[in-house]
Parts: C-alpha cells; structure tokens; sequence
C-alpha cells in the first residue's frame, strides 16, 4: 500500500508544464547572441511594426531598443537593399512561409552592412499569425573575406593587372565576342628584356619595381577597353579588343616609346620585347596566343626591344 509521501512524490502525469512568463521570454531571447527581432503580423503600412528588439539587435543596427520599438523593418533598407529579394519576402510572407535571405542594410549611421535573416511566423492556438519572429547575422566579414578571395584569384597582387587566370576567362569571352560580331583582335606577348639581370644585380625588390613599372607604363598607354595581363614571370599579355594587325602595331610602338623615357633610379633604362597576333578565322584562343609567343621568341632572338608579329 502506497503511503501518502509516496504519492506526493511521484509526479502528476495529468499536470500540463507551466507556459513559460513572456518576461522571462524576453530574457532568454535577451542573451542570445544573434539578433531577434518580432514584429507584428499587418505587413502593410505603417507595419509590420517592431514590438520586441533584443539587445544583439540593437548592437548590429546602432539603434537603441527603445528606439526600434513601434518603428519598422524598412527604416534599415536603403539603396543597395535587393528590392527583388524584399518583393519576395513579402510574397511569403503572405501565404505564411518561412523566408531565408541575404542583403545589405543600413545602420542608424547610415554605414552598410550585410545581414541573413530568416523570418518565421508566430501563430495561436488557433492557426492565425499574430507576429512574426526574424533572428538575423550580420555577415559583413564573411562577405568581404570572400570578395577578397575572388579580387586575389582575378587581380595580380603585384603589378595590379590582371592575373593569368582572369585572363585566360578574358581571352575566351574575347574570341566569342569577336566572333559572334565579327570584330578584329589582336594579342601581344610582353617580356622583360634581361629581367634576371635585374633581380640578380639589384635584389628582387627593384625587380618587383621594374615589373610594377612596366605594368602601369602599359596601363597608361593603353585604351581603357584594353586588357593587360600579368601572364607569369616577368612576362605580360595584352588583350586588344577591335584592333587589327596595324592598330595592335600602334599600340606596341607606344609602349616602346613611352618605356624608353622611364628611367629606374637603380636599374636605369627597361626595354621589352613584343611579339604580335591577330585573330584569324579558325583560330582558337590557345592557337593565337601560342603566334604571339612564337613572334615574340623571334623579337628577343632579333635582338630585343622590338616587336616582331605573326604577319612578318
């Protein structure tokens, strides 16, 4: 036989828990790192208005709490906001989905930042949606750390120009281009003429110089719809959209004269050597470049700082 002790210590099946406080609701959403945000449910204007704000919130905005409270999402859109993704969002919002995204919002002192969000309805017992709860990150970091990625994987870090990869995606959007409007182009090979001489008497610190100084003399000179390209070493490729075998000549004999002006306070005078193709039907990008380099073996083999071409 059960005691009464007994009974008092075995627990009531039948007791539902207690729901917990909407105060200490709010605390717990309080701690949170992410921020949270719950607005009420009417979307239009002048809602959803904000009825809670945490403290994270309030942080990753620069808004205090009571600020956000009674004012709405949209006082943190601005120019660079996606106003397809915000059409989205309230899309699905209205048929009571969940929505997951990413943008750019605007702190209260107007500095951009990139959030992900997702928002989330909060429905009674009876299935209607009262609020809605988004728990948002700021992802700005990771943004960048990925802009800086692809910036080093299309950018030499050196001279600035192009690198070899970006350049290779260049030359094939190139040669479809060209071929799909029927345009002439042309590429030059670029090397530095006894660049070994440079690093060997002067240290790789003015050989790095010489190369920065090549690459902005030709940055200069040529057109802004022309791409120079760190090609590896102390070798360059320029890529001359709409120029044929007598414009792409030009543009060689530019670079010569404005190389033979520039004077390394150490090293002295820079020569280059250039060989020269342009497009011919049939030709692939592999094709037309192997010309050019094969010109330009001829340049340096002819004596250097001159520019040989695959019509010589």
């Amino acid at each position: 036989m059960k005691s009464d002790q007994d009974t008092l210590n075995q627990p009531d099946q039948q007791t539902a828990p207690v729901p917990l406080d909407l105060e200490v609701m709010k605390a717990v959403l309080g701690q949170l790192y992410n921020a949270v945000i719950v607005t009420e449910a009417q979307l239009d204007p002048p809602g959803p208005r904000i009825v809670y704000a945490n403290q994270a919130f309030a942080r990753q905005t620069g808004y205090r709490v009571s600020e956000l409270i009674g004012q709405t999402p949209r006082i943190l859109q601005g120019p660079d906001t996606d106003p397809v993704l915000l059409q989205d969002l309230r899309r699905r919002l209205d048929r009571g989905l969940t929505f997951e995204g990413r943008t750019v919002n605007y702190r209260k002192d107007g500095q951009p930042y990139h959030v992900e969000w997702n928002i989330s309805p909060v429905r009674n017992q009876s299935g209607e949606i009262r609020h809605f709860i988004s728990v948002q990150h700021d992802v700005t970091e990771m943004v960048r750390a990925q802009s800086d990625l692809v910036r080093k994987a299309n950018m030499d870090e050196l001279t600035g120009l192009a690198s070899r990869g970006r350049g290779e995606e260049l030359l094939e959007n190139q040669s479809k281009l060209a071929w799909r409007h029927d345009q002439p182009w042309s590429v030059i090979m670029v090397d530095i003429d006894h660049f070994k001489t440079f690093n060997d008497q002067y240290g790789h610190a003015v050989g790095d110089e010489v190369l920065r100084a090549v690459g902005e003399t030709m940055r200069k000179i040529l057109r802004e719809t022309d791409k120079p390209i760190r090609w590896g070493g102390e070798e360059f490729l320029l890529l001359l959209p709409y120029n044929d075998h007598e414009g792409a000549l030009q543009a060689a004999e530019r670079i010569h004269a404005a190389l033979g002006n520039y004077r390394h306070p150490e090293a002295g005078g820079i020569t280059v050597s250039m060989g020269l193709a342009t497009y011919r039907d049939g030709d692939t990008t592999e094709t037309l470049v192997e010309r050019a380099d094969k010109a330009l073996y001829r340049a340096k083999r002819e004596g250097r700082n001159r520019t040989e071409s695959d019509a010589d």
